[in-house]
């Protein structure tokens, strides 16, 4: 519902945490053929599947998978753990996170952009769930925010997943007043 009434005909959104992209194809509904769609994704199967969803939906005119992880850095390299039997609840890796074999748990290794370097102009709509990555997100996106002054974000938010909470909710009280 909250899409719904703040996506238009001829926005530009962002689907940070596309996974199998079942609200990349509602914004590519709601910003229709006039729009843009970036539906950002690093698991290499939900990739695959969303880009699937998306072309049975007809959205690949105005819809751009991005196979990366949304971070703060462009051109890193990051760990990717996911659960084979749950692999739609994939998380990043903290850089220093020691390598240890699990079973039933794949690692792989994913691209980084920041928001910034990936989306060229202003944009409308952003939606971020990234289970936990949500602070590195929020930083690789300062200049896109500041390019995009009437863009509305919807972010899940969990603090026990974060390295700095408090410090992140102050940043977007400033940003978002």
């Amino acid at each position: 519902e909250f899409m719904l009434r703040h996506v238009k005909d001829g926005h530009v959104a962002v689907d940070v945490g596309a996974n199998l992209g079942y609200y990349t194809v509602l914004l590519g509904d709601l910003v229709g053929p006039r729009g843009k769609v970036f539906a950002v994704e690093p698991n290499p199967r939900l990739v695959e599947l969303c880009e699937n969803n998306i072309a049975v939906n007809g959205f690949w005119r105005h819809t751009h998978m991005v196979p990366l992880a949304a971070s703060d850095r462009t051109g890193a390299t990051l760990r990717l753990q996911v659960r084979v039997a749950d692999p739609k609840n994939g998380h990043l890796l903290p850089d220093d996170a020691p390598v240890e074999a699990t079973a039933g748990v794949l690692d792989l290794a994913v691209q980084t952009t920041r928001l910034d370097d990936l989306v060229p102009g202003p944009v409308d709509f952003i939606k971020i769930d990234v289970e936990g990555a949500e602070e590195q997100v929020w930083r690789g996106m300062q200049g896109l925010l500041g390019r995009s002054p009437h863009a509305t974000v919807l972010m899940e938010f969990n603090a026990q997943r974060c390295l700095r909470p408090e410090q992140t909710l102050a940043e977007i009280a400033d940003r978002f007043p």
